[in-house]
């Protein structure tokens, strides 16, 4: 015998509304009662009901569940006088609908005028134009030319306010474009020199094939010269760059490139090295390799467009197919890591378990710490050292250096006796001259006496943006090379949303005592014995109550 389930008509839900679902657990003064959830559809033969879980996104079914209250049902109906004729149309009997009792529905007003049908409009609310601020007209009246319309900017959406600014390179070149560089002809000859030279590496290195261009619809991607005037540690100018870089941003994911992820060297590690050196009498080098990324080979197809001014003569159309990764590609850091890593691996260097920029020996006598293509080495003897750039230099090319006076915006001056002086004076003179303080008389101490009380002075705002770079700088600078500065840089930092002239004026006032100790350094010196293998630090939670 089948026997059919009883539905309660009572329980009927409309699509779309929001309904309760009342949760297992029993309800407290903590737990709601349910989760307000979308109605979908009745599982077949029961009145157990589909739900949209709009939090998880999941179809959940439920027997226990009630209709909000604040979701009520709205019918409209268009005036069956506005509907289209066809002439097949057959007059049927219709019967009438049955009016809402529900306190809570809304109004249905349908205007039966028979003279004036066109203008015959539903107001599904009930309410008068008036009221509204605004009119209801037809869908298919033509919209008049005389519109005027009372906007509100309060009910505007618009995106985000935040002044957008080029960010600031702290590098020793200026950076210029194709365009712009060509146009002076006193450098013109020397920048096609550089271009024909960057153009040279790329053939060298076998960075891509050239093919016809391909017909299968795969994306070819375009390039751009970038042009540097290159600067020393002093600032001077002594030589043209021109890279050719690939316009990155065009390539698709999985599709052009899969891991983009590379390590980049931390100064802290730097500095440990730099303590070794004077502690146990290591010989340190510094080396540069050349054309780093265009030793990585490519994971994935992807075609370039020919360098610019260097086009193949009757094979203007054409395309490479790169083979190594080429500067601006986004796979290319990745792809020179695992280059560089292959390469040590094979020298005998090993990365550390838990820093992938360290590389050691197995008898833990030389040590590479690594920067993109910046490379620092520490060892026991001078002609191990020696002997590894030399078989480096037959893999990569490169240029060494002993005792370097600058790695990674370091300056680093060796002393006779075998200690050494650590500073940013370079990023630190740059400040200066950011802010025109250069030629300002220096001052004794970071902050006055009444620098607390002053700070809590509350006025205009006054260059949020160049005070929150200030502060960015100062406290790059007070985390590697200037301590002293530390308290003054965390006090200012607090205002960095609303500084005003108060704050600007303790900010010049610690810009003046940098000057006045831009000859400073951090003295790295042998204080304990050498044979001392583990770090040792002293802290005080509470130093002068601050």
């Amino acid at each position: 015998m089948n026997i059919q389930p009883v539905f309660s008509l009572t329980k009927i839900v409309p699509f779309g509304v929001k309904v309760l679902i009342k949760k297992e657990y029993p309800a407290s003064k903590i737990n709601p009662t349910g989760q307000a959830m979308k109605a979908l559809t009745f599982k077949p033969y029961s009145d157990a009901l589909r739900v949209l879980d709009t939090v998880t996104g999941k179809i959940k079914v439920s027997w226990d569940y009630a209709q909000l209250k604040s979701e009520t049902l709205v019918i409209l109906r268009k005036n069956p006088s506005l509907l289209p004729i066809s002439k097949n149309q057959v007059n049927v009997p219709t019967i009438p609908l049955p009016t809402l009792t529900m306190s809570n529905s809304p109004i249905i007003q349908v205007s039966d005028s028979s003279t004036n049908k066109d203008n015959q409009m539903v107001n599904p609310a009930g309410l008068s134009e008036s009221s509204r601020g605004y009119t209801y007209v037809p869908y298919y009246d033509k919209a008049p030319q005389n519109v005027s319309s009372r906007i509100s900017t309060g009910n505007m959406i618009e995106g985000s306010q935040r002044n957008r600014h080029p960010p600031e390179r702290l590098l020793l070149a200026n950076v210029l474009t194709y365009s712009q560089e060509l146009s002076d002809p006193t450098e013109e000859q020397a920048w096609r020199t550089a271009m024909k030279h960057e153009f040279d590496s790329l053939t060298t290195h076998n960075t891509g094939e050239l093919i016809p261009y391909p017909n299968d619809g795969s994306k070819v991607i375009g390039g751009v010269w970038i042009l540097t005037r290159k600067k020393n540690k002093f600032g001077e100018f002594y030589c043209h760059k021109a890279r050719w870089v690939v316009l990155g941003n065009h390539q698709e994911h999985m599709l052009h490139y899969y891991d983009t992820w590379a390590s980049v060297g931390r100064n802290e590690t730097f500095k440990v090295m730099l303590v070794m050196v004077v502690n146990k009498g290591f010989i340190s080098y510094q080396f540069d390799i050349e054309t780093d990324f265009l030793h990585g080979e490519m994971d994935a197809n992807v075609y370039v467009k020919q360098v610019k001014s260097f086009e193949v003569p009757g094979r203007e159309g054409w395309v490479w197919k790169l083979d190594k990764s080429l500067y601006g590609t986004k796979q290319a850091p990745w792809m020179w890591q695992m280059k560089l890593a292959k390469v040590l691996s094979n020298l005998g260097l090993f990365c550390s378990r838990s820093y992938d920029s360290l590389y050691v020996n197995e008898g833990k006598t030389l040590f590479l710490h690594v920067h993109v293509d910046d490379g620092f080495i520490i060892s026991e003897s001078d002609k191990e050292t020696v002997n590894f750039l030399k078989n480096l230099n037959g893999i990569l090319k490169l240029k060494s250096q002993k005792n370097p006076s600058q790695h990674l915006g370091y300056r680093l001056k060796w002393l006779p006796d075998g200690n050494f002086q650590l500073s940013q004076q370079d990023l630190i003179s740059q400040l200066l001259r950011t802010h025109e303080v250069e030629n300002s008389q220096g001052v004794e101490t970071p902050c006055n006496g009444n620098f607390l009380k002053e700070l809590e002075y509350i006025g205009e705002v006054i260059m949020l943006m160049e005070y929150q770079q200030a502060i960015g700088t100062l406290n790059y600078i007070a985390q590697h090379t200037c301590p002293d500065i530390s308290y003054t840089v965390n006090s200012l930092s607090r205002y960095g949303t609303h500084p005003n002239n108060k704050h600007w004026a303790a900010l010049k006032h610690l810009l003046c005592y940098l000057k006045s100790t831009l000859s400073l350094s951090l003295l790295f010196s042998q204080h304990c014995s050498s044979d001392l293998t583990g770090l040792v630090g002293w802290a005080d939670a509470d130093y002068a109550n601050d």
